[in-house]
Formats: structure tokens, sequence, C-alpha cells
């Protein structure tokens, strides 16, 4: 729910307060609605309140039974007839469990006061009549008459206090849920799509605010993504053109070294051309990595579905020798509880290929221990390479994965910075990420984890 154009657009202090005010309006609707039910109420006989009946009423001696029934009906009142005559009770209208409290007052000839509840007596030569009333209001129906008129309105009362608590704090959840919501959507879209530009988001003026700013950031975002994957792009075109420029006067030189190996030469000489072969691959080495890298970066690949047995054969198939040669004790841990996972296998193959080469490169000289293990949480999914070598330094936790990154003290030599940033890269692109761990069983860990559900995407 974006909404475009102009409109009246206030605080999100203003926006309590109306939901304090509706609040207020509805507990006032509901005072009025009790007072409109209970003026209705008596009007119509439902309920009865009298404060008292004392000297309302009068007997006169002529009175007929038919008229003392008329008038006492016309109360709306309970009460009970007694003929003094025949001592007994001609006419009434009671609740059974009350009759003893009215035969109380006529044999008592005194009126009878039992909390709130009145029994009045009044009499003339042939007749008594009982009265009753409460001084609390009470429903005329006997059937009700177990339920407290008044409890009943202060139930209702607190009903309408708290639905309209409900309905202001419904009303103000909403609206800044969808608030909430626009903020959703153009965080989502920020860095993919442009967004479009508009005068309004909302009508509180805070998330009006950020609204506006998101939709700047956004378009910003986007722009720098973009012009950082045409920077990409031209470095990976600028170092594809760079090696081919330099693979050739590498492989006329490479030739020529081998054409003077043929002719006769001194130690020294012969000594000279290895070493210039030797610095002719490190250099081809570096270059292939920063090539790899490069590539690796600007490359938008598809990632697919992966066997687990396949990946840890083929890397195993890989470094097979590497790790016969170096007489290490590799183990591995699969705490998967699937036998699938997406990705790209050929950089994910490449990554831990390179980060187990480091550990064999770092292992000590004798008893060398490198062990994998691969786990799982809830979103994503760890490849650990340990190996019983020394520990990290702080410079290497803190920058070993950045490129060119170096330390000629660290754990040893003869790396140019740019595998472990190739293995960060894979793991950035695969929504996860490297991370440089000093276990304490000792050792050396490093951890790549990726997302796992990169097929949905």
């Amino acid at each position: 729910m974006v909404i475009s154009g102009m409109f009246k657009r206030y605080s999100i202090k203003k926006r309590v307060w109306h939901a304090v005010f509706e609040v207020v309006i509805g507990v006032f609707i509901t005072f009025l609605m009790i007072y409109i039910m209970s003026f209705f109420f008596l009007k119509l006989s439902i309920v009865t309140a009298h404060n008292n009946i004392g000297e309302e009423y009068y007997i006169e001696d002529k009175k007929t039974i038919k008229q003392l029934i008329n008038y006492t009906e016309s109360l709306g009142l309970d009460y009970v007839i007694f003929d003094n005559t025949i001592n007994k009770i001609v006419k009434g209208k009671y609740i059974t469990k009350d009759l003893s409290l009215y035969k109380e007052v006529i044999e008592d000839k005194d009126n009878l006061t039992v909390n709130t509840v009145h029994y009045d007596l009044y009499t003339n030569t042939n007749y008594s009549i009982v009265i009753r009333y409460n001084e609390l209001p009470e429903f005329t129906s006997h059937y009700f008459r177990n339920i407290s008129y008044n409890i009943a309105t202060f139930y209702f009362l607190g009903l309408g206090i708290i639905s309209s608590i409900v309905f202001a704090l419904t009303r103000f959840v909403k609206e800044i849920s969808l608030n909430f919501k626009d903020i959703k959507v153009i965080v989502n879209k920020m860095g993919i799509e442009s967004l479009p530009k508009q005068e309004s988001y909302s009508k509180i003026i805070e998330f009006d605010d950020i609204l506006k700013t998101l939709n700047v950031k956004g378009n910003d975002l986007k722009n720098l993504i973009e012009r950082e994957q045409l920077e990409k792009q031209d470095l990976s075109f600028q170092i594809g053109a760079l090696s081919h420029d330099i693979k050739t006067p590498l492989t006329v030189l490479r030739g020529n070294l081998e054409l003077l190996e043929l002719t006769p030469l001194t130690i020294n000489q012969h000594s000279y051309i290895h070493s210039m072969n030797n610095s002719i691959s490190v250099f081809e080495g570096y270059f292939n990595s920063l090539i790899s890298y490069t590539k690796m970066l600007s490359e938008d690949r598809t990632v697919k579905i992966i066997e687990i047995k396949k990946i840890l054969n083929d890397l195993y198939f890989e470094l097979s020798d590497l790790l016969s040669l170096n007489n290490v004790e590799y183990v591995i841990h699969n705490k998967l509880a699937s036998t699938y996972f997406c990705g790209d296998k050929e950089h994910l193959i490449r990554a831990i290929s390179n980060l187990l080469v480091n550990a064999v490169r770092f292992t000590p000289d004798s008893n060398k221990k490198i062990e994998i293990t691969i786990s799982e949480a809830k979103t994503l999914i760890y490849f650990e390479v340990w190996n019983n070598g020394p520990q990290f330094s702080e410079n290497i936790l803190k920058n070993g994965v950045k490129l060119f990154y170096t330390e000629d003290y660290s754990r040893g030599g003869g790396h140019y910075g740019i595998g472990l940033a190739f293995v960060n890269g894979v793991a950035i692109k695969h929504g996860g990420k490297l991370e440089l761990v000093n276990p304490s069983r000792g050792g050396a860990s490093v951890i790549l984890s990726i997302k796992k559900n990169l097929c949905n995407k």
C-alpha cells in the first residue's frame, strides 16, 4: 500500500492522541447507551427503581379486593394481599422463597428490611398488603431477578470500554503495520529495481520520511551495484586482455630458456635458467589465481542440485595425491540430514580445495591431521576444514580473507593473498561467509557457509 498524492499528514504522537480520542468517544457512547437503555427499561417496567414507597400508598377501608389488586399491579412491584377476616393470602406476586418474609411482616405487623430490600406493610379493616421494593434497580421479571442490574450494567460498561480500546488499537496497529509493509516492499526492491519517486508515501510524517529516505537510498544502491558490476566486468575484461598480452612474451621467454638449455652451459648458467623458470611459474600461478578471482566475481552462474557424496568424491580425487604425498590423516564428518544441497559445484569444489591445500600446507611436519565437517543450521550449510597446525594470529583472524593480504611471519609463505579471498567471494555469492577460527581443542579452522534455499530463488 504505497500511497501517492497529497493528503493531510500527522505525526505518530498525534495519531496516538487520535486513538485515545477514539477510546473516549467509545466510552461516552457506552455511557449514553446505558442511560438510554435504563430509561426505556424503566418506562417499559422491565426494571424497577424505587427509593421508597412509604407514604405514597394508602389503603382505604372501602376499597374492594379488585381495586386493591389493580393498584398494586400498577406499581410493578412484588406484593401479597392478606385477607384479615379469613387469615389467608388471597392474591400476590412474589417469589416462593420470599413468602416467609411476607408472612413475617404480617405476623409482626411491622416493616422488614433485608439488605437493600424492603417489605412495607399497609393495612385497613379487612386487608393487609405487603409491598416489596429494592433500593437498587432490579429486573421486574422473576426469571432475571438473580441477576443484579447494577452488576450487569457494570459488565456492559466494561465491555464497552474494552471494545473501544480494542477498536482504537486495532486501527492504530493496522495503520502502523501497513507502513511497515511499505518499508518491507521498498527494502526488498532496494538494489534490484528502480523505485518510483512520489510526493508522499504515508499519512504518518515519520514513516513518510523513512520511506522517502529508503526510496532515495534504494535508487542510490541500485546505481552503485550497477556501477560495481560494470567495474567488475571491466576489471575482468582488462585482466583478460592483460593475460593475453603477458602470456605471449612469457611463452617466448620460456621457449628461449628451453633453447638455452640445449646449448653447452656452465653450472651457474643452468642454475640461472632454473631460477628463471621457477620465477615464471610463480608469476603464472599468481596471475592465474587473479584471473580466477576476477572471473568468479564477474560471472553470474546458475546454482544446481549437488549430491554431497559426489562433491566429496570429486574433492578426494582432486587432492588424493597431495594428501598421500604429505602423509595426511584425512577424516570427513557428514552431519547433514539431506544428501543433496544447492550451489555452484565448480566454484565450491575450487573453494574447498583451496582450503584443503592451505590446511595441508600448514600441518606440522609429523602426525598431520585434517578434518572436514559438514553440518547445517536453520538456514545455512557449513563446510569446516580443520588442521592440527599452529593457530591463526590476531592479524590473520581480522584480515585473512582480504584480497592480497599476506603475513610473512604467519603460518607459512609462498601464497599470494588471493586463495582465501576467492573462497570468501564464493561464500558471499552463495549467501554465506568465510570465517577463520581458533578452536579450543587447538589447531585452526576455516568455515565456509552457504544458504540452504538457493534453489528456491
